[in-house]
Order: C-alpha cells, then structure tokens, then sequence
C-alpha cells in the first residue's frame, strides 16, 4: 500500500519527504555554514520524526479534519523547506538570471505592460491564490473522508511532493533569484497600486526567498493538481482552470519568474505525474491497495 488510507506504518510520501527534509537540510547547512542552517537542519530530524511516527496515527483518527491535515501534513512541510533555502550564502552562489532572461528574450523580447489596472489586479490575486487552490482542491479530492477519498487525496499529496522536491533540486544545481529580486522597479510598474498588487509586493518582500526562481514551483503543483482534478473532481477543475491559467501568466508578466521558469515547471510537473504512473501503476484516486496484513480486510471503497 503506497499512500494508503489505513495502517500503522508510514506510507511512500511521508517516508520521502521526510528523507528529503534531512537531506535538504544537510545541504543547506553544508553550504550556510551558520548558526541558523544548522538549527533548522535540527527542526528537519524533528519534522521528519512527526512524518515517520506521528502521521501514520493521525490518518488513522475519528475526525475527518484531523485526517485531511495528517494527509496535507507533508505537503504543508515543503513551504517550510523554501524558505529554509533562504539561508543560504548568497555570496557562494553562482546565479543564472543572466542565461534565463537570454532564453526569455529569445521569444519575448519586453515583457508587455498591462495597461487595465483590473487585469492587474486579477493577474496578482490569481498569483496569490497558490496556496488557496492547493488547500481546495486536496480538500476536495478527500472528501467526503472516505478510505477511497482519503487514498485519493494522499496519491495527489504524493505526486505534488514528488513535484515539489524535483522543483527544489534543479533550484538548488542552477539558482537563479527571479526578476522580482533582479529588476524589482520594473515589477512595481508592472503590477501598479492596487490593493492585490500591494499584497502581492508584501508577500514577495516577507513570504519569499531569492534562488529558487527556476522552474516556478507555484506553476508545477498547480498543473500536478489540476490533472488530479480533472480525473476526479472535473466540476472544480473547470472552475479554478482560469485562477491557473492567469497564475501562469501573471508570473511572467508580473515579473515573479521568467518564461524558461514556466516551461521548465510544466516539463517538471508532467514528468511528476508519468513518473508517479509508472512507479504506481494506476490512475489518479482509483484508491487501489494491494492486500498486506496492513490492508487485509479493508474495503476498497
């Protein structure tokens, strides 16, 4: 049982995110070398051990909630490994920008200027409903809490780990910092003063961290999660489709991330899904367990 709803023992997403915490960890307090990489490499070991030990319970609890947070839990960790990629030393760092707004003007010279100040604003709160869109569409791959739907909601939280962890290797072996960090008075012209787009400037300033610009994780979970939608929960998919298209757009045009980011975050988040294909055979919340003492008698709902 690979993501399964039930049983004791940790299941496939937990025992590699907790795995690739440590070893994120690692190398961000190799390359830091300071007081603060290597007391977050301390709140990793613990973060892992809570995966390891405390989830498999937590999924096994009476709540529904309960189980929709044990089930999220290793997702909701990978925010936390960004910006613990914040403390790396800037200084020992060689940055890509340079090559990536190369390969960007090849086929967009000048990032257009929106001239209407409510398709801004719609390009920055679609940019800031990441993290809205994840916490819908899980939720409502897990409903109603089913075995099924909570096997369902657990194979997209795998697949979306699994997307995650690729977008922070590739970070980390080619870091660049985003035009956000590079050209930060062409962003303030891009996005204009309206109240999404102060939100916006505030969560680039307080909620974000340089060096991970390519590829943009924001664009490879959502086309991870909207797949899994559109195999089990097509009425949403439909509906949160132009919250993700404007997403992906607002990135570039907003100046968040370069186009390679984008194009390099859907190759990453397409390989994530046929990798997870091929390493478990079967489609996105069909819910399919194989019979292990841990899975023995268990309805397949």
């Amino acid at each position: 049982m690979r993501n399964g709803a039930h049983g004791g023992a940790p299941n496939a997403c937990e025992r590699f995110t907790a795995g690739f915490t440590i070893l994120l960890g690692a190398v961000v307090a190799l390359q830091a070398r300071t007081p603060a990489a290597t007391a977050a490499l301390g709140a990793d070991g613990l973060f892992a051990l809570l995966l390891l030990m405390g989830t498999p319970r937590l999924r096994r609890g009476h709540s529904a909630v309960v189980r929709y947070l044990a089930v999220g839990l290793p997702l909701l960790g990978f925010y936390f490994l960004y910006l613990q990629t914040g403390l790396l030393d800037p200084a020992r760092t060689q940055w890509h920008d340079a090559t990536l707004l190369g390969l960007q003007r090849r086929v967009l010279p000048q990032v257009p200027y929106v001239p209407s100040s409510p398709v801004r604003e719609w390009l920055a709160f679609s940019y800031l409903a990441y993290e809205p869109i994840l916490v819908t569409g899980t939720a409502a791959l897990f409903a109603p809490g089913t075995g099924g739907s909570q096997r369902r909601a657990g194979d997209a939280v795998r697949r979306l780990c699994y997307t995650l962890a690729c977008c922070f290797v590739l970070g980390l072996a080619y870091p660049a910092m985003s035009p956000r960090y590079v050209t930060p008075e062409l962003q303030v012209r891009h996005l204009g003063s309206g109240f999404f787009s102060r939100m916006a400037m505030l969560a680039g300033r307080d909620a974000m961290v340089p060096g991970t610009s390519f590829p943009s994780a924001h664009v490879a979970a959502v086309v991870v999660l909207m797949w899994d939608l559109w195999a089990a929960r097509r009425g949403l998919f439909w509906t949160l489709l132009p919250l993700a298209v404007s997403m992906t757009a607002g990135t570039v045009l907003l100046f968040f991330h370069y186009v390679p980011d984008v194009a390099g975050a859907v190759v990453v988040g397409a390989g994530a899904i046929v990798f997870d294909r091929w390493w478990n055979p079967r489609g996105p919340g069909q819910g399919r367990a194989r019979k292990t003492k841990a899975t023995a008698g268990l309805p397949l709902q």
